[in-house]
Order: C-alpha cells, then sequence, then structure tokens
C-alpha cells in the first residue's frame, strides 16, 4: 500500500523537476516508511542533498517523465523492496499502489518462464516481470487489489490499470502537453497551473449519489479511471481507457443446490481472509459485531495461533434516539479470543474531528462512517497495527440489504403487462408512512420519467428536489442532463446480457459504482489518513465471481437477507449474530452537527462557497438548518468545505 504520482511529457516538453516531489510530499500519510522518486530524460543529482534517504535514479529517455512513491511497507520490508522499481533487465519501471496477494505463486510460474528476481519476496517485482511475460493479460493473472504504471523504455510506452473492484483508487489530467496521475486528487493539483473549476455535472450527480460517477470528478480537468479498465500512452498519444473485467462478462447462473453453494462460499471466503493475511505487518479487523466483520475475526482466528487485533467504535448511548453495538462486538471477540479495543466518541469532540476529517479529504464522500473509521485507523496505528480488515461487499453480493426487497417488488409490478401501467398511476396516491412514503414516492417519479427505478445504493435526493433547490445559473446548464446518464451505460450494458433478475441489475450496479466509489474509497481514504491499510475479503474477484454465479433468487429467503453466507456460518458465528437485524453504523448527525460548538463555522463556510459558485438557492440552505437536515446538510458540508480548502479563495 502507498502513494504513487507521475508526471509524462507526451509533446517531449520539458517538465519541472520538483513537482513530483511535491506531489508525494502531499501524499505523505499514504507512505510514511519510504520514498522514491525515477525520472527519465533529466538528472536528479541535485535532490541528493535535500532527500539523502530517498530511492533515487534516472534513465535515459528521449520523453521527460517522473515517477514518486510514498511507501507504506507491507510486504518485504528490505530497501531493495522500494519504488519505482526497474525489473532485471532495465527494460521496465513500475510505480504500484496495492497488493499481489498470490505473488508468491506466480513469482515460482515466472521463475520457470526464466525471468530473474533481485528482491527477496516483493508483489511489486512480480508485476513487473508478469508485465514482461503476459503484457496486459498479467491482470488476469492477480488476485488482488492494485493501481500502476508501467514504462516500457523499448517502446516508449506507459502501461496504466486500477484492479478489477476499483479498490484502489487512480487519478489522472490531461494539461498543456502533460500527463498527470496520482493516488489522489489533491497532489495532481500540487500543479499549480491545473484548473481548479468545479465539474457541474459531477456537482450535481453528488447531489443525488454523494459521490460522482466514474470518469468524472467534481473538479472538471481531473478524471479517475472506472474499476477493471486500463490504458496506455503510446508514444505520447493518450488510448481512450477500455474494460479488461466485467463481472457480467466472466460469470453465468450456475445451478446448484443449497448445501453446496453453502459449503463453496465458506470454502472461497475462508481462502480470501486467508490471502488478506499475507503481510510482513501486522493484521487487525474492524468489528462492528455484525456478520460481515465478524465472519472476517472468525476466518483469520482460524490461521494464526496469535490474538487478533479486533476493533470497535460507536457513540455513548446516552445521546437521545441512538444505540452502540458494543454488546455484539464484545461478544465475537470475546468467542474468537481476539484482542479487543473499543473506542467511545465522546459528542464534545466530534466537531473537532469533523474538521480534521474534512480538512484531509482527498474528494468529498458524504458518508457518516467516514470518521469513525478514520479513529478506528488511529487506533489500530497506535496498536502497532498496519492493516485492517473490512466487510464491505457483502450486502452486494449476496443481497444483505432489506429494502432491495422492496425495490424489486415494485420494479416487477411496474414491469407486469396486467398491472404496471394503473399500478404507476395510483402509487402516488398511496398514504406510505415514513421510508416507504419516501421511497415510493421517489421510486415513481423516477418510473414517470421512464428510468429503471434503482439507480445504485445511496440516494438522497430526487431530480425534482434538485432542480427546485439549485440556482437557475446551474439548471440552465443542466437542462438536458440527468443523474441516471452516469450509469445508463451500465444498465444497458446489463439489459444486453443474459441476466433477467432485478437484483442482478442492482448488484452490478453498486460493483461497478457504489462500491469503488463510495464504500470502499471511503475504506482507502480514511484508513490512509492514519498510514494503515484496508483490506476487503468480499471483494476477492473469485468469491465476488461464485456470488454473481448463483441464482438471485436463493440469496434471500423468507425475507432473511444474505441467506446463504448465514446458513454458510452456522456454528461457526453465533445466530444472535447471524440473525440480528441489521443496522450499520448509525451517526447522530443532527444533533452533532447543529448542536456544535462549530456550528457556526460550518454555516460560514457553506455560505462561502455559496458566494462563490451561487449553486444553492440561499432559501434551501436556511431551511436545511431550521428542519435540523442532518443528511443532506452534512452533503452539502462535505462539498463547501472540501472546495474551500483545494480551492481556496
Amino acid at each position: 500500500m502507498c502513494g504513487i504520482a507521475g508526471v509524462i511529457s507526451l509533446d517531449k516538453s520539458p517538465i519541472q523537476k520538483d513537482l513530483i516531489v511535491s506531489m508525494c510530499d502531499q501524499m505523505q500519510h499514504r507512505g510514511p516508511d519510504g520514498e522514491g522518486f525515477l525520472y527519465g530524460g533529466m538528472n536528479h543529482k541535485e535532490l541528493l542533498n535535500n532527500r539523502p534517504d530517498a530511492l533515487l535514479n534516472s534513465y535515459d529517455s528521449e520523453r521527460p517523465f517522473a515517477f514518486g512513491h510514498r511507501r507504506l511497507s507491507i510486504i518485504d520490508l528490505s530497501n531493495t523492496a522500494g519504488q519505482p522499481m526497474a525489473d532485471a533487465t532495465d527494460r521496465y519501471h513500475i510505480v504500484f499502489n496495492g497488493e499481489i496477494y498470490n505473488h508468491a505463486e506466480l513469482r515460482a510460474e515466472l521463475e520457470k518462464e526464466g525471468r530473474t528476481f533481485k528482491t527477496n519476496h516483493s508483489d511489486t517485482e512480480v508485476v513487473l516481470n508478469a508485465y514482461a511475460v503476459w503484457g496486459k493479460d498479467c491482470l488476469d493473472r492477480f488476485n488482488g487489489m492494485f493501481a500502476l504504471c508501467i514504462w516500457d523504455s523499448e517502446k516508449d510506452s506507459f502501461f496504466i490499470a486500477r484492479d478489477r473492484l476499483g479498490i484502489k483508487p487512480f487519478y489522472y489530467c490531461l494539461h498543456n502537453g502533460t500527463f498527470y496521475f496520482a493516488s489522489e486528487l489533491r497532489a495532481i493539483l500540487v500543479e499549480k497551473s491545473i484548473p481548479k473549476e468545479l465539474d457541474e455535472k459531477a456537482v450535481y450527480d453528488y447531489l443525488t449519489y454523494v459521490a460522482s460517477p466514474p470518469p468524472n470528478t467534481l473538479i472538471q480537468s481531473i478524471k479517475k479511471l472506472p474499476a477493471g479498465y486500463c490504458f496506455e500512452i503510446n508514444q505520447g498519444v493518450v488510448t481512450e481507457p477500455t474494460q479488461y473485467w466485467d463481472i457480467l462478462e466472466r460469470t453465468k447462473i450456475v445451478k446448484r443446490d443449497e448445501e453446496t453453494i453453502q459449503k463453496d462460499l465458506l470454502r472461497l471466503f475462508d481462502a480470501a481472509a486467508k490471502r488478506r493475511m499475507v503481510a510482513d505487518v501486522e493484521v487487525g479487523v474492524l468489528l462492528s459485531g455484525g456478520v460481515d466483520s465478524s465472519a472476517n475475526l472468525a476466518m483469520l482466528s482460524r490461521h494464526t495461533d496469535k490474538k487478533i487485533k479486533a476493533f470497535s467504535i460507536g457513540f455513548d448511548n446516552s445521546i437521545t434516539g441512538y444505540k452502540n453495538e458494543f454488546e455484539y462486538s464484545r461478544l465475537v471477540a470475546e468467542k474468537f479470543d481476539a484482542e479487543y479495543f473499543e473506542i467511545k466518541i465522546e459528542k464534545e469532540q466530534f466537531g473537532e474531528l469533523i474538521l480534521e476529517m474534512l480538512s484531509n479529504q482527498d474528494e468529498p464522500i458524504a458518508d457518516t462512517a467516514n470518521i469513525p473509521i478514520y479513529l478506528i485507523a488511529k487506533k489500530a496505528k497506535e496498536e502497532g497495527v498496519t492493516v485492517l480488515l473490512g466487510g464491505e461487499g457483502s450486502d452486494e453480493l449476496l443481497l444483505g440489504y432489506s429494502n432491495w426487497q422492496f425495490v424489486k417488488k415494485y420494479h416487477s409490478a411496474i414491469e407486469s403487462k396486467m398491472v404496471g401501467g394503473l399500478l404507476s398511476s395510483i402509487l402516488q396516491y398511496i398514504p406510505y408512512k415514513d421510508w416507504y412514503n419516501k421511497s415510493i414516492k421517489r421510486w415513481y417519479e423516477k418510473t414517470s420519467e421512464n428510468k429503471t427505478v434503482f439507480w445504485s445504493g445511496t440516494e438522497i435526493r430526487t431530480e425534482k428536489q434538485k432542480r427546485n433547490k439549485i440556482l437557475n445559473k446551474l439548471k440552465k446548464s443542466l437542462l438536458s442532463y440527468h443523474s441516471f446518464d452516469g450509469l445508463s451505460s451500465l444498465f444497458d450494458k446489463f439489459k444486453k446480457s443474459n441476466r433477467s433478475n432485478y437484483y442482478d441489475w442492482m448488484s452490478y450496479s453498486d460493483l461497478n459504482f457504489r462500491l469503488p466509489e463510495l464504500l470502499l474509497a471511503r475504506l482507502d481514504r480514511m484508513s490512509m489518513l492514519a498510514s494503515i491499510e484496508g483490506r476487503v475479503p468480499f471483494m476477492d474477484h473469485e468469491f465476488a465471481e461464485y456470488c454473481m454465479s448463483i441464482d438471485p433468487a436463493m440469496k434471500v429467503k423468507d425475507g432473511e437477507t444474505k441467506y446463504l453466507l448465514k446458513k454458510a456460518f452456522e456454528g461457526i458465528l453465533p445466530d444472535n449474530i447471524l440473525y440480528r437485524p441489521k443496522e450499520g453504523f448509525v451517526v447522530p448527525m443532527e444533533s452533532l452537527l447543529f448542536d456544535s460548538e462549530h456550528s457556526d463555522l460550518f454555516r460560514t463556510e457553506i455560505e462561502k462557497f455559496n458566494e462563490r459558485t451561487q449553486f444553492f438557492q440561499k432559501e434551501y440552505l436556511t431551511q436545511l438548518v431550521t428542519d435540523k437536515n442532518g443528511g443532506e446538510y452534512w452533503n452539502i458540508l462535505n462539498l463547501c468545505m472540501w472546495y474551500n480548502n483545494v480551492n481556496p479563495a
């Protein structure tokens, strides 16, 4: 795990030599254990005095470029495993962020192919040699998470790729004949000449999804590579990114009985968890006491004699309307003899935590779990842990969200030729209560616009709500744009597949957008702020492919979400863990945002942003505070404080 950066001259004009250093300094938290720089067509001697401990190299190249790397040492802690790294032939050079869990097996295979290795057991060197032997097809052989750039000195080409499920980020920008890339958007913005104008479409999408669909980011000039995509720069020409892995293309529904599926799930997940113990540092677990985090601890405990360190977090139960999950995390920790750490967040400290997190946020993700993840990561680092396992992906692959069942029922009714038209015309008048009332209205709005019902994960505003709440300036620029446009190509691909069950669309949508750009991005950014690597066993691509080969009708039974996974873990996890209601991490935002000593500062930051951009109606912003609408206010606050920070007036 680390931070990577690069500057490549497309037109062979000179590049600023110290820019790559500044870009990496911006990401020091991603790699506190070391740094390295590679200069193509430039000399690095003047840096030797300033960075005496850095790995520094120069190579002949007609095309000026620079690679930079900040290292968090996880596998092969020796200096010889530092980056940027060259293969034994000096033809290929790499900057790589991530881990390849099957690197030992691949190394043995590559050695039989005649490849020579300089390091003891570096997975980075395996990636280099794999590319030398198999080219871009090497991506199909990796089990892991990665974002990488490889320079082929003989062909004057650069190969760039992001892992299948988007666990690792890759941002890039083409500006004034130069290609910039980095693990973080703000590292690219170190180059002052790069425009910082907001992308209005991306902001418009953010107001719906809490994140923006790839390839767009909130900064118009910067893009993010979608999960499972790769591309090349050949002799200064940047090719279009292409998809090398798509879970629908790689899988088909296979008929199996329940017992077989349960055994397969347990076997595959056990293997996935064991792979994620591959490290030369200590591995711990984020523990909520839910099924997914408990499954992580259960499997890890099988493969070590050491006590696994497990970390749980919550607020005090004295907050009105809130209840933490400590009783469940304690139960699981005791069952598997974990070294258990409990972090209780005090309401008074939350304002300071918001300021710390927001000032260090890369691209805003208005998810309330950001701060708890960050706090756990900080505590884990203090306790000597460098790797933490999270439970992301289980709900999307194995149908763990109860509301998905209602979405599917609504979709089925609308699709019915007999009742669809009638139902769609009367549903708006049915007096449903609370969540159902809001949801039915939203679904009906989508139906009336001839859009499909499910748009991936978290939606906090409808199109009508947004167009009623944002100013005319923005509405005029987006009259022909719709937030579903960012997902429409995914939906078209799904419709052309051999899948007919709507559950598969929901899983496919979240695997391509909500997971990589929200949930996994959240884990990556918040853990890396504390110099911790986040790993996700449920996002093992072999496990994911198997899950997508299961008939989705079998994943929920008699209303029981994640039915197959829960059955698989019967006898391993207690029933009161497996079958308790799913709660998720709830943050009492209304109390914490509006009753905080920083409430005035929050309002000032929002007003400052709005004065500069004229995005929001002032009446709407006032109403958010009056109504104490925590969810929407948090969404706006994240955007405003982030932009004020990356582009100060």
